[in-house]
């Protein structure tokens, strides 16, 4: 970035800053809000503003990248336009191209649903910056890994550190006034431990409580993907004029414009350009390549060794090393680091933790230990993909990488150790979901023993494999499995014997189903058909209250609802209760049962020939080849 484009810049949001906090406080607030209007007037303050914009929007719109790896660049000097796709209120999708101008005004929650790398933190980012351009709210971006206790004391002491004191009524007041929006990035990064509480903080307090109006962003399926009331608007993958726009905004430094051409001309590399961050890796990559990828792991798969050497493929330059390993075993070395940190929930690092990562990286591959601090800054310095943020804080360049070289530590395992290794994720893959993208890559860079040692095993564990000679007792379990711990919220008021569905829990989560997904597919979607005898089944209890179906008088249905539902709350409201029914006696009750049961088993007998039989049979081929290549003669 030139000083030209960073003092422009500077004075760019500056401007903007001011305008948006004057324009805010000049709109008419209700005078019971009045408190909150007051914390926000300690923006006109001059050393608030300049905190404000030096320390808190510029350092959102500001951005470390691969191409660009030593210095920040400004959000609009690389981003390209990204769409998402929601569903109206008619029923019909819509789409929406966020670009210039564009915000979404929404006044409840909406969720932005985004594979890896496919540019959602840089999406709310520019949602940020056309916030503050529109002036009609004050936006409040917060990475939720960084929260550590609750969303309501960080934005407290994200405006402490900007200099500006508030109370919590002042924040309670502020958060109701609807002349600010949260912008809550990474839902899918918190702690899975942790998850439901900042869920129903976001939703019951944040938004429920306070009405304050939310953007989310996660990767798909995670547990806000499924609550009842937020909105999904899932970014949509790149199309040829997309990364071609992308290629040519990365172009800042004239290289070879024939990338364009060769993306233009290449129908197979269209068809897998379809992030945003498959644009930058090729973009880096390519004056260095001998070959163009072929696919997405095979991006990945060339990275690390294509950057770490790129500096020895530039005419009479002698590159300089701080460690004296071979770069295949630095290469090892960062795979075992990038599995370990993986494992154990960590994505953000201080020299400490990198220095006790990559020590225990080395001793695994018998190399010297001690000095570890040589072979992260080389890893740092060199390629890039691990990157220092401020003071003694160290990141990935991007998730994915992670995942990635964790697959590929995985894929490079002894048996012994890889077998383990495999049974541990297969135990835990139902409801901790920090392994998907790790498996997507297992399944392409390890796809033998992926197969053996991971899809087959997963679908014995239900006995799918039994489903031809022993349907009932699979199909049994596979019910118990579906529907266990799986409940239905219900409000029910005595006064007037109203009966309100409030939410529920999705069948495929947390179950095989999920998983199965995951593998045959590459993402833990819900199937409608599974979901559908549910939904059924609620509105078949809509009816029978409002009349409409009177195969059951409203009172008997209540009298049988109340006597299957467990864990009644008493709710804030005179004679209003919240039931938590189990799925498996609601179903049962509204006659939706066995409808569920023979969709699951026509899902199971087309995953059972679709997928587990002929991987099984692909298997059997492959040894029996096996047997042949190395019989001793």
């Amino acid at each position: 970035m030139d000083d030209f484009t960073t003092t422009a810049m500077s004075v760019l949001i500056t401007e903007v800053t001011k305008r948006a906090t004057s324009a805010v406080l000049d709109r008419n607030w209700l005078p019971e809000l009045e408190q909150g209007k007051r914390l926000l007037q300690q923006l006109l303050d001059s050393y608030a503003q300049e905190q404000f914009t030096s320390k808190y929007v510029t350092k959102i719109l500001k951005i470390r990248t691969l191409h660009s790896p030593e210095s920040d660049v400004y959000l609009n000097e690389i981003y390209t336009p990204l769409t998402l796709r929601a569903s109206g209120d008619g029923g019909g999708d819509f789409e929406l191209r966020v670009k210039d101008d564009k915000t979404i005004e929404h006044s409840g929650i909406v969720n932005i649903v985004g594979i890896a790398g496919q540019g959602k933190s840089t999406v709310m980012r520019k949602l940020f910056w056309e916030e503050l351009k529109k002036s009609k709210r004050i936006p409040f971006f917060i990475e939720l890994r960084k929260v550590e206790t609750t969303i309501f004391e960080y934005l407290k002491e994200t405006l402490k550190n900007i200099g500006i004191m508030a109370s919590d009524d002042d924040i309670s007041f502020l958060l109701q006034s609807k002349r600010i929006v949260l912008m809550l990035d990474g839902f899918d990064e918190i702690r899975l431990d942790y998850r439901p509480k900042i869920l129903k903080e976001i939703t019951d307090i944040l938004n429920l409580r306070y009405q304050c109006p939310i953007i989310t962003s996660s990767r798909p399926d995670t547990e806000i993907c499924r609550e009842v009331g937020v909105n999904s608007y899932t970014v949509q993958p790149l199309d040829v004029e997309d990364v071609c726009h992308l290629l040519i905004k990365l172009n800042a430094n004239n290289k070879p414009v024939e990338l364009v051409d060769l993306v233009r001309n290449n129908e197979y590399l269209q068809q897998t350009l379809v992030t945003p961050i498959l644009v930058n890796l090729l973009f880096v990559s390519y004056p260095y390549l001998d070959s163009v990828p072929e696919s997405v792991p095979d991006f990945y798969s060339k990275l690390f060794m294509t950057l770490f050497q790129r500096h020895d493929k530039i005419k009479n330059y002698t590159r300089e090393r701080k460690s004296n390993y071979p770069d295949e075993k630095i290469n090892d070395v960062f795979n075992s680091f990038c599995f370990n940190s993986l494992n154990k929930g960590d994505s953000d690092f201080t020299s400490r933790t990198l220095n006790k990562y990559i020590t225990s990286s080395l001793d695994l591959e018998t190399l010297d230990s001690s000095e570890p601090q040589l072979v992260w800054s080389d890893i740092i310095d060199i390629t890039c993909l691990l990157q220092q943020d401020g003071y003694d804080r160290y990141l990935f360049l991007h998730k994915s990488i992670q995942e990635f070289h964790a697959a590929q530590f995985l894929a490079d395992c002894r048996h012994e150790r890889k077998v383990s290794i495999y049974s541990q994720i297969l135990d835990k893959i139902d409801i901790d979901h920090k392994w998907d993208n790790v498996i997507n890559f297992l399944s392409k860079v390890d796809e033998n023993d992926f197969s053996e040692m991971f899809l087959i095993k997963k679908c014995q564990s239900i006995d799918l494999n039994h489903i031809n000679t022993n349907k009932e007792t699979v199909l049994s379990n596979a019910m118990s499995k579906i529907l266990d711990n799986k409940y239905i919220s219900i409000s029910y008021n005595s006064d007037n014997g109203a009966l309100m569905f409030n939410g529920r829990d999705y069948l495929q989560s947390f179950t095989f189903i999920s998983t199965f997904n995951l593998i045959e597919k590459g993402n833990r979607n819900l199937i409608e058909e599974v979901e559908k005898p549910v939904e059924d089944s609620i509105r078949r209890l809509n009816e029978i209250m409002s009349g409409i179906d009177n195969s059951m008088k409203s009172e008997d249905l209540i009298e049988k609802i109340l006597s299957i539902s467990k864990d009644r709350v008493n709710s804030a409201m005179a004679g209003e209760r919240k039931l938590e029914i189990p799925l498996e006696p609601f179903l049962q009750l509204l006659g939706f049962y066995d409808v569920l049961k023979k969709v699951v088993y026509s899902y199971l007998m087309s995953y059972y020939r679709g997928v587990y039989k002929p991987k099984a049979r692909q298997l059997e081929v492959a040894e029996r080849i096996l047997d042949l290549e190395f019989r001793i003669s």
